[in-house]
């Protein structure tokens, strides 16, 4: 699907298909972000827990190789990055993905 995207993008008379993908990037970027937000009492993910573990390793990490750190990120930057990683996956699998089953469903016609 990443190929199918890149060919959006590289494609002189493809407006309509990189306005979609970009579109559907910022929408899913926007549900990542609202459901970041709610507290972990009601949507628990585990991602406080996924935090820690992820910063004390990486911390145990860094002392290990001679670098001074109390861990590699802060985070509102570990929240920030997986929900603009959530939403690079959701657009690079929403638009070409239902683009390339239309064509596969036109084509089985």
């Amino acid at each position: 699907m990443f190929t199918l995207a890149m060919l959006y993008f590289r494609g002189e008379d493809s407006g309509g298909e990189k306005a979609m993908v970009v579109l559907s990037f910022f929408t899913y970027l926007l549900i990542a972000l609202g459901m970041l937000i709610l507290d972990e009492s009601k949507l628990e993910m585990g991602l406080d827990l996924a935090y820690s573990s992820f910063n004390a390793s990486a911390a145990a990490f860094l002392r290990a190789q001679g670098l001074p750190s109390d861990g590699p990120a802060s985070k509102v930057t570990f929240k920030l990055s997986l929900a603009v990683l959530c939403a690079v996956i959701g657009a690079f699998f929403t638009f070409p993905g239902l683009r390339l089953g239309k064509m596969h469903w036109d084509s089985l016609r």
